[in-house]
């Protein structure tokens, strides 16, 4: 009687289904663990260049907003008011203002322009003027706060009703008084580690401040439009040519300050 020959890697069980050696199937998985670390890394990578081109438009956006505002307003843009506790957020979204720019809501923060991408989840507080990026506003000289920045010359001061707030006196630029608009930033990334969210009010480049300062969320850079509507993203070397030498560095409500 001839018996057939039978190779080992066709043997089979009781249901004639061949199954795969554990040899195998440790190479199988150490296959999929060898793409998964190349593939990992270049999907993290791409998101947070989606991020950075969202938060470029977003801050293409707000430029929008602010300009729609000065053609309106005798071309000039109000930051805030003397007690800071209004900005430009409020100018552009409050009850009289217009409604250049949609105000911001706490738990519907990512359809809104002026939330960089990076920060959603949203973790800070529960204040929603705070979320939008920085304007440049503060200078101290000595002890004494006033508002501008030394480049571009003090702010002006008027009476202007914004948010049912019609007596408050505003600090605002005059857009033809601008000098190198292409070269300083109406509004940059910002970040406040007290309140864990964006900070719409920034000290000047003469002020580092250790509690809010301009944030480098995007591989190190923080993205800025510029006064005359261009948007770019900013290293230190930049940030230093502006005489800024302390921004926060992280994403997403996890900051670390560093002096450069």
């Amino acid at each position: 009687m001839v018996i057939p020959f039978r190779h080992p890697r066709s043997a089979s069980g009781p249901t004639g289904v061949s199954s795969f050696t554990l040899i195998e199937l440790l190479v199988v998985i150490a296959i999929i663990a060898i793409l998964a670390s190349i593939l990992l890394p270049a999907l993290t990578q791409a998101k947070n260049m989606a991020k950075q081109a969202a938060c470029f438009s977003n801050q293409k956006q707000c430029f929008i907003g602010v300009i729609g505002y000065a053609d309106d307003s005798d071309s000039v843009f109000a930051f805030t008011n003397w007690t800071c506790t209004r900005n430009w957020v409020d100018v552009l979204s409050g009850p009289n203002s217009g409604g250049y720019l949609t105000r911001p809501e706490i738990w519907s923060v990512s359809s809104n322009a002026t939330v960089c991408p990076a920060e959603l989840p949203y973790k800070g507080v529960n204040i929603s003027s705070l979320l939008a990026y920085g304007a440049e506003i503060q200078l101290k000289t000595g002890n004494v706060v006033t508002y501008g920045c030394k480049a571009q010359g003090m702010y002006d001061q008027f009476t202007l009703p914004v948010g049912g707030d019609s007596t408050s006196n505003y600090y605002f630029r005059r857009l033809s008084g601008i000098a190198e608009p292409a070269g300083h930033h109406i509004l940059i990334d910002s970040f406040r580690l007290a309140y864990k969210a964006q900070c719409t009010l920034l000290p000047g480049p003469e002020v580092h401040s250790g509690d809010y300062a301009p944030a480098m969320r995007h591989h190190n850079k923080a993205i800025a439009v510029h006064w005359d509507g261009h948007a770019a993203a900013l290293g230190k070397d930049e940030l230093r040519d502006l005489g800024t030498s302390y921004a926060l560095f992280g994403s997403n409500g996890t900051y670390a300050p560093a002096s450069f």
